[in-house]
């Protein structure tokens, strides 16, 4: 074997591979030696901080502005009644008086506040026909009573931006490439040289605010090109 193919089959093993975005990623293992010098807990502590992101994003959702969109979607498919409902769905929708409690739920929310108007305004109107019929003055006065309360606003969950989906999806893997490795101003090249918009700024200022964590030992600080892989250093 000649020495510049030996040269060639040194430095390949001394590299590994990786596919990330689409993209062949050339790493050198010495710096996987790196990585296997973190500590257990360490790892635990990043993959921990991305769990809390996952926690909270899934928080926000759940969280009570979001309610009412949930609530009001159900109210609207099991009680209103729908155009293409047949006589006997809609005879049981018009029977149903537990209308009463959704409408009242529904009015703690500010988006439902406007009770003559769509979406509640039909659910409104069978709830008090049947509060009435009923002699129901417990429900009158609990609609007074809630009405004279200050109305919960509605606010959607925020999307997250395409950088944070970007960190938060390939923060740290069992046998990927890892974001965590990187330093900052690694993670902006990188991304830009997988055809992702950004900059340092936006990736530090993204990283901070979901509050991912790193590993103390740096391992990968520069990125470049070469033909159509991508080297790390």
């Amino acid at each position: 074997m000649c020495r510049s193919a030996a040269n060639t089959d040194t430095r390949m093993q001394q590299q590994r591979i990786f596919t990330y975005r689409s993209h062949q990623i050339l790493m050198d293992a010495r710096k996987l030696a790196v990585w296997a010098q973190v500590t257990d807990e360490e790892k635990l502590q990043i993959w921990r901080s991305l769990r809390m992101v996952y926690t909270a994003w899934l928080a926000e959702v759940n969280a009570a502005e979001f309610k009412p969109t949930l609530e009001g979607i159900t109210a609207e498919l099991t009680k209103g009644i729908r155009p293409w409902d047949k006589l006997w769905d809609i005879a049981r929708k018009l029977g149903d008086a537990s209308v009463k409690e959704d409408v009242l739920e529904l009015l703690k929310f500010s988006r439902y506040r406007h009770c003559n108007k769509s979406p509640l305004r039909d659910l409104f109107c069978r709830a008090v026909l049947f509060a009435a019929n009923e002699g129901d003055t417990k429900f009158f006065k609990r609609l007074g009573r809630i009405l004279e309360r200050e109305a919960v606003p509605f606010h959607s969950p925020g999307e997250p931006t395409e950088i944070e989906r970007a960190l938060v999806t390939d923060w740290i893997t069992d046998d990927g490439f890892c974001l965590c490795w990187c330093s900052d101003q690694a993670i902006a090249d990188l991304l830009q040289a997988t055809q992702y918009s950004c900059d340092f700024q936006a990736v530090r200022k993204a990283r901070q605010r979901l509050g991912l964590r790193k590993p103390t030992l740096r391992l990968v600080t520069s990125i470049r090109r070469a033909g159509n892989d991508i080297i790390v250093a």
